[in-house]
């Protein structure tokens, strides 16, 4: 009967240091990148999770709670722990070079030049765009004399007036 491996030797086994730092995942990666171990529950029951987390687990400790792991290198299938930093969710997805995609553009759709401040998502905003779309809005929302006054009677269906 062989012993059972610990869990670092799997994650050392299953993964390929390369000249950047990075251990390279060599098991499965899913379709967005990131590379999954199945581990053993304490109950026995076996369970797929994502190997950068598990191994963050078994070489550093716990993953605070309420926090991500970011990918120091960005590398999503690197599972060295020197690497992987706990962070919020908003700092993980500030960090990250996919959410900054517009960061090149200084004019909006409709060639308004982007003010230097920005809206309470964090996105830049046109002023003057940003001012139709309020002027829009409270033609809609504001009542007009017709609405004040109510609904037009309506009359009975087939009677003559």
């Amino acid at each position: 009967m062989t012993a059972k491996k610990s869990l670092m030797d799997r994650i050392r086994g299953l993964s390929i240091p390369d000249e950047n730092g990075c251990w390279a995942w060599k098991g499965y990666i899913t379709s967005n990148g990131y590379g999954q171990i199945r581990i053993e529950q304490p109950d026995g029951a076996w369970k797929t999770r994502y190997a950068h987390r598990i191994s963050y687990e078994a070489f550093i400790g716990l993953i605070p709670v309420g926090l991500d792991l970011d990918h120091k290198c960005r590398i999503r299938h690197c599972v060295n722990p020197d690497h992987l930093e706990p962070v919020s969710r908003s700092e993980n997805m500030r960090r990250s070079p996919l959410m900054d995609r517009q960061s090149h553009k200084t004019h909006c759709k409709y060639g308004h030049v982007f003010t230097s401040d920005r809206d309470a998502r964090g996105r830049r905003t046109c002023l003057q765009c940003r001012k139709r779309l309020n002027k829009e809005y409270r033609e809609r929302h504001q009542p007009t004399a017709a609405k004040a006054d109510g609904p037009e009677p309506r009359t009975a269906a087939g009677s003559l007036d």
